[in-house]
């Protein structure tokens, strides 16, 4: 996000779409939310055509973990988390500076 925040979108896009990518190709990692949250930010922060693709793809992962929370209280904790909120909300960037 620092790139964004200093003027760099285009270099912001970049960084984002590429650790999207790279997320994508691993299978189980425990901060797959947090990374797919962030590029989703970044992207549709920098005004990004592929903050859809982003986003879509966080949402699947979203869905994913949360399938597999089996308690509700803790489930609603999850789907409540500022990061997570925003991406179902397509909020875009409006969670920054979020806890993972």
């Amino acid at each position: 996000m620092s790139r964004l925040d200093v003027g760099e979108p285009e270099i912001a896009v970049a960084l984002a779409t590429e650790a999207l990518r790279g997320v994508e190709t691993i299978e189980g990692s425990e901060f797959g939310t947090a990374i797919r949250a962030r590029c989703y930010e970044a992207l549709a922060g920098a005004g990004s055509p592929l903050a859809s693709y982003a986003r879509e793809r966080a949402i699947a992962h979203i869905d994913t973990v949360a399938g597999a929370i089996r308690d509700a209280r803790l489930k609603a904790l999850f789907l409540n988390r500022p990061m997570v909120a925003n991406v179902l909300s397509g909020g875009g960037h409006g969670a920054r500076g979020t806890t993972a």
